[in-house]
């Protein structure tokens, strides 16, 4: 009808000119006119009142503020930028209705917020024809004449003959005038202005009004369809366009707002978008390594960032599941370090027994589609969010799942491609929810085949036993480790008790010495008693392993030296590539305590060598890597190594096998008598402060001479570790 009523009335006379005239104008506006008045007071037509309130506006404006991001209010040639820029988003939206993050305070959780619904909320009939407005005149009178009787108040006159008087009715039920509207005419009114002579036997020749207009929708959406999987299917796409015929590139985003806002001065403006350029100053690079000169990067030879991989990871604390995920991130070396990122490594390189690389991904929540044969698996569009300790879900509130918690590390022998093997498939084409428009499928053959290498590979090589990822419940909704409802036999899940890696699965639980179960929180404490008790060679009857001898770790009191257990400190934290390791606070955990002795943390050289060591390593370290320390330490950096006899005493060393592990501070320095009477120094008759103490001078004198005298150092305590 819109479409109908603009074909006949463009460029045509007005209303009024209409209804004066209607002979001058034929036919055709006649009926145009009458069909489109016709159409607005159809009954039959739903009613929305939400669409006569101002929540487009309110959407209008926020985005505009929220596009001046840390300046939100604007000049008026400022707005209409942003105007621009806000129904360019109105119209992505409306496209993609997903990528639309929804503002909460706009939910509804009570009635005040009515005028914030939209016309699928309204759930109840609406139409204006289901409504009979003499009866609900009829039942409004008789409840008011009701009301007036409970009360005693008597009308002069009826409510249907205070109606029937002149110039009366809801608006103004005394009569007189309507409030707030004045009779004269609106000065801002301007005559019509006169519109060329049209002759009816013109708009006959150009517009027919019996005609009708016939579009086939099947054709034009099955279109659109064939366009976007023909645009989906073309490949990745890069950020930067080539703008001229040398191939120089200038990023979309620069396109984008240098064709729609041609008037906004980019360094002038409050939009921050318009003033920050589309990528970093290192280029288009994601500070990720580029390939290798000569090296050719392929999906057949090389595993790269995005592609799918199989892992099995530990879910419960009991069991392995199988997990298909997403590649985000791949690091030559553990991932937090500070190793370089990659973006592509060769699968020759995957498992072999020495690789570097750590894989990151997130976790596909995958969904049975089809219980015939070929059973096959959808991916839903969610990802499964684990966690490392166990927690409840409350019910009505949404569990906002952190990233470390959708993301998951593990060891690239541990990981198996499956990219080639997936199915790229529309959501419709499979019976489950899904948000994307575009998902993955895959067989349950190749998935059991992964689940086979997995589990093999884990079990032939014993360093990889207590390398997979732990955690001890599933957070999210979706249903992990994959399973079949209606068939219990079908889930991707296996106890690990029975298995070779039960044993270094246990391992991770208890103490690798004595073997004594503790937590993570407890276990730097408990391995630092047996690393002194080694050190001040001191019976041990609870170790039923020895201590290594080579630089102790102190998470597991394994060998640091051979490139095993590597320590580092990042943000003020303990970071080790051991496998009982846990990130600690350090600055907590070298205070000493009656309740927890031990002091024995990660601590980074000061003498220039750039390595990290624990902190009961340091007198061999110094003794080794730098025989002149004596002579170059600061006495700032001795106080943070020392190790006292009260700590040794606190870790149950008896005081016969007590260590003088580094010389005394300068502090323990014998004091410099001060003589009583003034010297020659000091003028005749003044006094010096009260303050001034013999102990304070002693202090002073001390931290004046950094060196000491060579006869009253102590030789380092050889110690067996």
């Amino acid at each position: 009808m819109a479409a109908r009523v603009v074909a006949l009335g463009q460029n045509g006379p007005n209303a009024e000119d209409l209804a004066k005239n209607p002979a001058e104008f034929g036919a055709p506006y006649t009926l145009g006119i009458n069909h489109t008045h016709y159409g607005l007071q159809a009954l039959e037509l739903k009613v929305f009142i939400c669409l006569l309130g101002d929540d487009v506006l309110e959407t209008l404006f926020g985005r505009s503020r929220m596009i001046g991001g840390h300046s939100p209010n604007s000049s008026v040639t400022e707005l209409q930028n942003r105007f621009n820029s806000a129904m360019n988003l109105d119209y992505i939206y409306e496209q993609h209705p997903e990528w639309e993050r929804k503002p909460r305070r706009l939910s509804m959780f009570r009635m005040r917020h009515v005028d914030h619904l939209r016309p699928e909320h309204f759930k109840a009939e609406l139409r204006a024809d289901s409504c009979n407005l003499q009866a609900c005149w009829k039942a409004g009178v008789a409840r008011a004449e009701a009301i007036l009787r409970k009360y005693n108040a008597e009308m002069e006159v009826s409510f249907v003959d205070l109606f029937k008087r002149k110039d009366t009715d809801l608006m103004r039920p005394f009569g007189g005038k309507y409030p707030a509207i004045s009779t004269e005419v609106d000065r801002s009114m301007v005559a019509a202005s006169q519109l060329p002579d049209t002759s009816a036997s013109r708009l006959e020749e150009t517009a027919n009004p019996g005609e009708k207009i016939s579009m086939d929708f099947d054709t034009l959406i099955a279109s659109e369809l064939a366009q976007r999987v023909a645009e989906s299917e073309a490949g990745p796409h890069s950020v930067f366009a080539e703008i001229d015929a040398e191939g120089h590139l200038c990023h979309k985003k620069t396109l984008v707002r240098t064709l729609f806002d041609t008037t906004i001065d980019a360094h002038s403006s409050h939009d921050r978008l318009n003033r920050v350029r589309g990528f970093t100053i290192g280029g288009k690079s994601w500070t990720r390594e580029d390939s290798l000169d000569g090296e050719q990067v392929s999906p057949e030879t090389h595993f790269q960032l995005g592609n799918l991989f199989t892992s099995l990871i530990c879910h419960n604390g009991t069991h392995l599941g199988l997990a298909v995920a997403k590649c985000t991130a791949i690091k030559r070396g553990p991932l937090g370090s500070k190793s370089p990122s990659v973006s592509a490594i060769p699968r020759d390189e995957l498992h072999l027994p020495a690789s570097p690389y750590t894989i990151a991904g997130q976790i596909l929540d995958l969904m049975p589609v089809s219980t015939a044969d070929p059973l096959k698996w959808a991916w839903n569009g969610k990802f499964v969010s684990l966690s490392l300790t166990k927690t409840k879900k409350v019910a009505g509130k949404d569990e906002i799942s952190r990233l470390k918690n959708l993301q998951f590390a593990v060891p690239s022998p541990l990981i198996h491609p499956i990219h080639e093997k997936a199915e790229e498939i529309l959501a419709s084409d499979v019976e489950i929810a899904c948000a994307r428009e575009k998902t993955w499928a895959f067989l349950d053959s190749d998935l059991l085949e992964s689940w086979y290498k997995s589990w093999n590979q884990l079990f032939a090589d014993s360093n990889l036993h207590d390398k997979f990822p732990k955690f001890t419940a599933v957070t999210s909704d979706g249903i992990f480790p994959y399973q079949v409802a209606a068939n219990n036999a079908i889930i991707y899940s296996s106890p690990i008790a029975g298995t070779v890696i039960e044993k270094s699965h246990l391992t991770r639980h208890t103490c690798r010495i004595c073997q004594k179960p503790l937590k993570d929180t407890e276990r730097q404490s408990h391995v630092g008693h047996h690393i002194m008790k080694a050190i001040c060679k001191v019976s041990d009857p609870s170790a039923k392993f020895p201590v290594s001898d080579a630089y102790p770790c102190g998470m597991c009191g394994g060998p640091t030296n051979d490139g095993a257990c590597q320590v580092e400190i990042k943000g003020g934290k303990s970071i080790s590539t051991c496998p009982s390791a846990y990130a600690f606070l350090i600055s907590a955990a070298s205070k000493f305590l009656q309740s927890r002795p031990c002091t024995n943390v990660p601590i980074a050289c000061a003498l220039n060598c750039g390595e990290t060591h624990w902190k009961y390593n340091f007198p061999r370290h110094l003794r080794e890597r730098h025989p002149s320390w004596e002579q170059i330490i600061a006495p700032e950096f001795l106080a943070r190594i020392q190790i006292s006899h009260q700590e040794q005493t606190a870790l149950q060393i008896p005081s016969t096998k007590l260590i003088d592990f580094l010389p005394p501070a300068p502090d323990s320095t014998p004091p410099v008598p001060v003589p009583s009477t003034p010297t020659h120094g000091h003028s005749k008759g003044k006094k010096r402060p009260a303050s001034f103490t013999p102990s304070r001078q002693a202090k002073e004198n001390a931290n004046r001479t950094p060196t000491r005298r060579a006869s009253k150092t102590p030789r380092l305590a050889s110690p067996s570790v």
